[in-house]
């Protein structure tokens, strides 16, 4: 499966840019409220 827009253009010195990216790819960091094996997809599960 390929998404069609899997890559992210990133200016150098483009704060904007960079904030957006960060953004977009900050889901991955969030390993506390993932569980991994179970089968099940925390969503929602960060909002408070």
């Amino acid at each position: 499966m390929f998404y069609t827009n899997a890559t992210y253009p990133l200016q150098r010195g483009d704060q904007q840019s960079i904030e957006a990216l960060f953004y977009r790819a900050s889901y991955l960091c969030k390993s506390a409220t993932k569980e991994y094996g179970n089968g099940l997809h925390g969503f929602g599960v960060s909002r408070r």
